[in-house]
């Protein structure tokens, strides 16, 4: 605890004692007072505090008590910094306020707060090292940051999702947020090259795929839809013929899900109207994907 009763200072002309604070006196306790007390301490300002609480922070620092007008520095490490910039021989050079040294003090001795992408870096290490805990702890990050487009776009997509997948399954609602962002942010902060789509669409159809083997249908539907929505948008071959491998597998509820989502997106089921004729495919997906004219067809 520290505790500063100070010396109260009154407005020129209400001294009660005039001579206490004569100019060329010095003012204060010696070592700890600011130079310009011992020249006018009536004119001094909140620098002389600030200069005071530097030779503080020295005097603990380095248990050596401070000489008159003598900055007394630590030798090394943050603190020095901190009492050279508060004990500077002119006021005018110093923090102007205690609240700009406490900034100082918060500059120097905290670190940094680590960004998203640099806390899922060293995740991703963790992550190609085996370990299962990193998967989760980059899932509930993710989560926790659905606004970080450089998160997304270029390190989350690009992880094996394999090892991602039990930790997405563990947390539905966490899932079900990333996928909703993964779709969103593509694009947000640079415009995205064509490879990159490709692995987006195919890192929210393999959740698909993942969500579909588990009747998880609000996350099946979720990634659906943004994977249609960009392949809708870019017509992107090489997916398309992983997504249409998969719809062939497609039945019952999950059948149902993914059709609907087709119907709200026709551009994309345009794309699958090779389909309509297939055998295997689900009734309901390929009523999906009749567009105008081919309804002959899709009766077959």
């Amino acid at each position: 605890m520290l505790a500063d009763w100070g010396i109260a200072r009154r407005p020129r002309g209400q001294t009660t004692d005039p001579q206490r604070t004569r100019v060329g006196v010095r003012f204060g306790s010696d070592g700890f007072a600011a130079p310009e007390l011992s020249v006018d301490a009536h004119s001094a300002t909140g620098a002389a505090d600030v200069y005071s609480i530097g030779q503080l922070i020295g005097w603990a620092v380095t248990g050596d008590m401070p000489a008159i007008n003598v900055p007394l520095l630590p030798k090394a490490g943050p603190w020095r910094s901190i009492v050279r910039h508060a004990t500077q021989t002119d006021p005018s050079r110093r923090p102007r306020t205690v609240q700009a040294l406490h900034q100082l003090v918060l500059q120097e001795t905290q670190p940094p707060a680590q960004s998203a992408l640099v806390k899922a870096s060293i995740l991703q290490r963790a992550l190609r090292a085996g370990s299962d805990a990193a998967a989760r702890e980059l899932v509930a990050l993710a989560a926790g940051h659905t606004d970080d487009a450089a998160l997304y776009c270029d390190l989350l997509v690009k992880l094996p999702l394999q090892s991602l997948l039990p930790a997405l399954e563990s947390n539905v609602q966490h899932a079900l947020d990333i996928v909703r962002a993964m779709a969103t942010l593509l694009g947000t902060h640079r415009s995205p090259e064509r490879g990159e789509v490709d692995a987006t669409i195919m890192w929210l159809i393999g959740i698909a795929q993942r969500a579909a083997a588990i009747g998880a249908l609000d996350l099946l539907e979720e990634c659906c839809n943004g994977a249609f929505e960009w392949d809708a948008s870019w017509d992107q071959w090489g997916p398309q013929r992983d997504i249409a491998a998969w719809l062939r597998t497609l039945s019952g509820d999950n059948a149902s899900s993914v059709a609907s989502i087709l119907r709200q997106h026709p551009n994309c089921a345009e794309h699958f109207s090779h389909l309509i004729n297939d055998a295997h495919l689900d009734h309901r997906i390929r009523a999906a994907l009749t567009a105008p004219g081919n309804a002959d067809q899709a009766q077959v």
